[in-house]
């Protein structure tokens, strides 16, 4: 039998951690307990009546289920993700690169611009004379419905688009592994909003809990009608 390796897998072994851990005889073994590196992988709503395990042997050499406490399971995240950032992390540091983050400033300009244009639109209110430039106004995306706003800022509905610091992504593909309809990489590998559309909310939030980086804010959901909307809010809560 292969399994993964988890920290798990190491303190069952250790007099220290003896405490955190019970063996689950076999007559209550059932569909509910999971292995612990598929339980690591599961989002907090779906870990709900979900029991996490490791396997094991007895003193008979059969093979056992054991339960580890809370605290293991919580050891077992952090050391995954520190690895997950250490090796996203190898290689060659990439130095800040100034036309990058000009570039991002641009776009984010143009997106407060075609803002205040969707707002002329809607009431008829006087454009801010700083921004009616010739060349900025050339650069205007032409607008779409429920269109992003700047990072953080709310639309007249009161929806705020989910957004990332692309310049301080690591690369770690969880983002894009878990949807790559919402998530995409830029020509310099850092991680984007490609479609705030592209999934339903629960991923924006998901991806936000899996970002080793903890770049990734997740704003508000597209879709008022969602399943699980309270709970979902209450966990984004933390990275807005």
């Amino acid at each position: 039998m292969e399994v993964p390796l988890t920290f798990a897998d190491f303190a069952v072994t250790e007099a220290r951690f003896r405490k955190q851990f019970r063996t689950a005889p076999r007559d209550t073994w059932n569909e509910n307990m999971v292995p612990l590196a598929e339980f690591l992988d599961l989002s907090a709503d779906d870990r709900e009546g979900k029991f996490p395990f490791i396997w094991g042997v007895d003193k008979k050499n059969r093979l056992t289920r054991v339960i580890p406490a809370e605290p293991v399971v919580k050891a077992c995240e952090d050391r995954r993700n520190f690895w997950r950032m250490i090796k996203s992390l190898a290689g060659v540091r990439e130095q800040v690169d100034v036309t990058a983050i000009a570039e991002q400033a641009k776009a984010e300009f143009a997106q407060t611009l075609a803002a205040q244009l969707l707002k002329i639109a809607g009431d008829g209110s006087i454009l801010d004379a700083t921004a009616a430039t010739p060349a900025a106004v050339a650069q205007v995306p032409r607008p779409v419905a429920a269109e992003p706003q700047p990072n953080g800022a709310a639309s007249s509905n009161g929806y705020i688009a989910p957004w990332i610091d692309s310049a301080q992504c690591t690369s770690c593909d969880e983002c894009t592994t878990l949807n790559s309809k919402i998530f995409a990489y830029d020509e310099k590998k850092h991680a984007y909003v490609k479609d705030p559309k592209g999934g339903p909310y629960k991923d924006l939030v998901r991806a936000a809990e899996k970002c080793t980086a903890q770049v990734i804010h997740p704003g508000t959901p597209f879709d008022p009608k969602e399943k699980d909307l309270a709970k979902l809010l209450k966990r984004a809560a933390k990275y807005n």
